[in-house]
């Protein structure tokens, strides 16, 4: 929960207060929950006074009074004139308390505007002498930026120095919560290398983590938690906490003694299926050989009698499915009322029915990335955004994905275009999009009015920030150069996984430079049994991993998720870390993944971090 900030009312009798005294700080009084926005005429008249008074005080004392001033403006709702007033003081002059607060103030404007980096550069890693209440803040909003940037690591470190300040119960567990919520993000190896480390207490909550970050059957978790506690005697986890963590890893997982495999390995989707395919069966030989069911795998074809196929998987004696994958397949099985057993597609169906009860839809959803570029744009501080798509269906669906995200988290989008994707010049659409085409139409008018030439340099829009770029490499690696020669070499570019071939290409890619993407992180941070299967998967299919490495993973997840499907739809801390990213489900029994972030450097993609949890605009400053 976010800290609460003092009425208006309170700060405006301390300034009172303030004024009167001009010798020391007053503290503005604690209430039990923020005040409307004040009545502009008297925050505005204690406004003017402390700031009046400033004027004539000595360098630190003028600090302390712009201060008084900054947190009335903000406990009356006025942010950025709170943070006007504080951002350009020379802080050297003032008390090394006072200075905290102002870093402070000003990272909290920054956070809840979506610019964490900006928050973290306020901020001091630690303030051992300051008082417990600004300790407090410091340490709960590092954690809030880190965790907005996607640095799970980080956030728990914070989480963790912020734990011996808190003073109610309540409090201290919902912080245990978010330190293990974040240290799950993390994969097995490094939560391993970090047990092995001794920081305490981080090498327990890593230790903790490794067991709460996937399910475990009732006899195995017990065995887990009594060897960890074991290791850590004195962890400072609450019983409340491990009761959690119990209720939720302690499953009885779904037992299928038949799986059938509906894919296509005929026809036009062969060799995606075939890729799907060889996943599963990566997983399953990895599966210990007296808990592996039988695998019966049928020939979908084109997926057009998905029906037929189910009730072929039940004369089998299947109990459960992986399959179809087509989308026309998925949808035949969604307008079902029931369906005889438990079935997970690897596609998803959009026709907005309610799906039948044992329906559940795992895929590569190219509308989840542009969602979550959003996201990784808002939280990296844009507000004002471009979008580039070709003119295409799927171009069609990632706009109206990132926009519909976007518009809801509070950004604006300025302007979107379409280009032909089957084109390699797209300065026309490009002048438009960066609105160069009306700079070269006011030079014309000018010339006009004039009579006569004028020298004239057409430049780019300066009022976006972003641009989303929907774009396979090839189109972008045209599509970037000519928006830099045009002048937009200034905009962040945020894509979906499409921009990447899977397997970097320094040569090819080095235009991509600056580019941020999601993808899966298999592809982009795999741990080492992530990268042990790589290797495997080469070997045997050393072109089809470069093509079907998602559908590999894809395949792969499947058959990790099918036990599981279940627990899964407990709620978003029922969280499994795949191959294809984070999965959790909806009401719907739909799984999401929450992706991997990477940039483009040199050529190569360099790993920035999960999409950060964000929920709306600030969200990052409102978590717990």
């Amino acid at each position: 929960m976010a800290p609460r900030r003092p009425g208006w009312r309170c700060l405006v009798a301390a300034a009172a207060l303030t004024l009167a005294s001009c010798t020391a700080p007053v503290k503005p009084p604690t209430v039990p929950a923020p005040s409307p926005p004040a009545a502009a005429p008297e925050v505005d008249a204690a406004v003017r006074a402390l700031l009046q008074a400033a004027g004539e005080a000595a360098p630190g004392e003028a600090v302390r009074l712009r201060l008084e001033a900054a947190r009335l403006l903000g406990a009356a709702g006025r942010d950025d004139e709170a943070a006007a007033l504080l951002a350009p003081l020379d802080l050297s002059s003032a008390s090394p308390e006072v200075a905290l607060e102002a870093a402070i103030l000003l990272a909290e404007h920054a956070l809840a505007r979506g610019v964490a980096a900006e928050a973290l550069l306020r901020l001091p890693d630690a303030a051992p002498d300051a008082a417990p209440a600004l300790r407090r803040r410091l340490h709960r909003l590092r954690a809030q930026a880190f965790a907005a940037l996607g640095n799970a690591l980080e956030a728990a470190r914070a989480r963790i120095a912020l734990e011996p300040l808190l003073e109610e119960g309540e409090a201290v567990l919902e912080n245990q919560r978010a330190i293990l919520r974040h240290l799950t993000e993390l994969g097995d190896d490094a939560l391993a290398r970090l047990e092995a480390g001794g920081e305490r207490p981080l090498a327990g909550w890593a230790g903790l983590a490794r067991i709460a970050r996937s399910p475990r059957l009732p006899g195995d978790f017990d065995r887990a938690m009594a060897a960890w506690r074991q290791r850590h005697p004195d962890h400072p986890a609450r019983p409340q906490l491990m009761e959690g963590v119990a209720a939720r890893m302690r499953v009885e997982p779904l037992r299928p003694r038949t799986v059938a495999l509906l894919l296509p390995l005929s026809g036009r989707l062969a060799a995606a299926g075939r890729a799907v395919r060889d996943g599963v069966l990566a997983a399953y030989l990895r599966t210990p050989p007296q808990e592996r069911p039988r695998l019966v795998i049928l020939d979908t074809r084109d997926g057009a009698e998905a029906g037929a196929a189910v009730e072929e998987a039940v004369r089998e004696g299947a109990e459960a499915v992986i399959g179809p994958l087509a989308k026309d397949a998925v949808r035949a099985l969604a307008l079902r009322p029931a369906l005889p057993l438990r079935v997970l597609a690897l596609n998803y169906d959009d026709g907005g029915t309610p799906p039948p009860p044992r329906l559940h839809q795992l895929g590569l959803l190219p509308e989840d990335e542009a969602a979550q570029a959003a996201e990784r744009a808002r939280a990296d501080g844009a507000v004002r955004a471009l979008v580039l798509a070709p003119a295409s269906r799927w171009g069609d669906r990632l706009v109206t994905a990132f926009r519909t995200r976007w518009e809801t988290l509070g950004g604006e989008l300025l302007d979107e275009a379409r280009y032909d994707p089957r084109g390699t010049d797209h300065r026309p659409v490009l002048e438009r999009l960066l609105d160069i085409d009306e700079s070269k139409a006011r030079r014309r008018a000018l010339e006009a009015i004039l009579g006569t030439g004028v020298r004239f340099e057409p430049r780019a829009r300066a009022d976006a920030e972003v641009l989303f770029l929907a774009a396979d490499s090839t189109a972008a690696r045209l599509i970037l150069p000519q928006i830099r020669f045009l002048g937009g070499g200034r905009l962040a570019v945020y894509a979906t996984s499409a921009i990447f071939t899977g397997r970097p290409d320094p040569r090819a890619d080095r235009d991509l430079d600056g580019v941020r993407f999601a993808d899966i992180p298999w592809l982009l941070a795999p741990d080492e049994s992530g990268s042990a299967l790589r290797r495997e998967l080469e070997g045997l299919f050393p072109q089809g991993i470069t093509v079907y490495g998602r559908l590999y993973a894809l395949g792969y997840d499947a058959w990790q998720a099918l036990p599981l499907l279940e627990w899964l739809g407990q709620g978003p801390d029922a969280g499994l870390t795949g191959l294809t990213g984070i999965l959790t489900a909806d009401p719907d029994r739909r799984l999401h993944r929450r992706l991997y972030w990477a940039r483009f450097e040199e050529g190569r993609p360099q790993p920035l971090g999960w999409t950060p949890r964000i929920e709306g605009v600030g969200a990052a400053a409102a978590a717990p």
